[in-house]
């Protein structure tokens, strides 16, 4: 009996696709801003300045990068205790 033999094409690893997480976090700031401009246009939140929501978006960030440090505080310094 004679053995049938099967032939079988290298496959491509699958791209990884998509945005990286960095992006989206640079990117989601100047979006929020402008939603929010977009929103105050209309009436639909408070009349603030747009300088006052700038502040808030980028304080926002700003902190959340200054948090996300935090659990690699090495031991004994003031990063770990504030934790």
């Amino acid at each position: 009996m004679a053995e049938d033999t099967e032939v079988h094409e290298a496959v491509e690893a699958p791209v990884a696709g998509g945005l990286s997480p960095s992006f989206v976090a640079y990117a989601v700031g100047p979006l929020a801003l402008l939603l929010l401009l977009v929103c105050r246009h209309w009436g639909l939140v408070a009349d603030a300045s747009p300088w006052a929501y700038a502040g808030v978006i980028a304080w926002a960030h700003v902190s959340g990068r200054m948090v996300e440090r935090l659990p690699a505080a090495s031991r004994g310094s003031w990063r770990l205790h504030v934790r």
